[in-house]
């Protein structure tokens, strides 16, 4: 089972292997998406791995990173070189990853597969909190199909042995939520009262609701009225 159902999950099962695969499956507030960049190979810098697809480069420019992805059920084979590659393979610093995809055969073969989590049936995340533990909204659906087989025409053309053709469909569906505690203003701020006003680490907030959560404060917050005097050119007048 693959968490992501990305074939590069299986880096992680070898030895020599070390690093953040990052994740091709984009969350909320993610930045750059770059699956395969933070693995390091046989000692390899992060970022310095070869992709190849099929034999064919599949390395983004750049950055260590694959630029095709593929769905495990088109995959035949997964081959990772950790050291000692032939002249052959170069552009890289870290292993050679090799993915393999599957071709059609003188037999008709699909598959359909089903994938799903929602949030009825996901466990809460990890918290050390006993109340107001937060809640997983994730809801994700993949639902796909391949097939591959000869190609044929009926009465004109049979390519058994000759011509074969594969191909796969995996749409996927994502929805997810986060929580975020923030700093909004008062009705007394909005009127001008900031007589409660203490400063913390992202902003001010009243000294009831700093005690209320436990935050702590930063400084004083005593606003001061200031006026400030000049003169303008020589027949100026000043101003306050």
């Amino acid at each position: 089972p693959l968490t992501e159902r990305s074939v590069l999950d299986l880096l992680q099962t070898l030895p020599n292997v070390n690093g953040d695969l990052v994740s091709e499956t984009p969350g909320i507030g993610t930045g750059q998406i770059s699956p395969g960049a933070g693995i390091s190979v046989g000692g390899g810098r992060p970022g310095s791995g070869g992709f190849l697809a099929d034999g064919a480069d599949n390395t983004a420019v750049g950055i260590g990173r694959t630029v095709v992805s593929f769905t495990p059920d088109t995959v035949q084979e997964f081959t990772v070189q950790t050291s000692a590659f032939s002249a052959e393979y170069g552009k890289t610093g870290g292993g050679i990853i090799n993915i393999t995809t599957k071709g059609g055969t003188n037999q008709y073969h699909g598959s359909i597969y089903f994938f799903q989590r929602n949030p009825s049936l996901n466990a809460a995340p990890y918290s050390i909190a006993t109340t107001n533990r937060p809640y997983s909204n994730r809801r994700q659906t993949q639902i796909g199909a391949t097939f591959g087989g000869p190609v044929r025409i009926p009465k004109l053309y049979n390519g058994k042995n000759k011509t074969f053709f594969f191909v796969s469909f995996e749409p996927q569906r994502i929805t997810d939520t986060t929580s975020i505690t923030d700093l909004v203003p008062t009705d007394a701020m909005k009127q001008g009262n900031f007589a409660n006003v203490v400063p913390v680490a992202n902003g001010y907030t009243t000294a009831d609701v700093a005690q209320r959560f436990g935050i702590p404060t930063v400084g004083d917050a005593t606003i001061y009225q200031r006026s400030e005097e000049r003169r303008v050119g020589k027949e100026g007048r000043a101003r306050r």
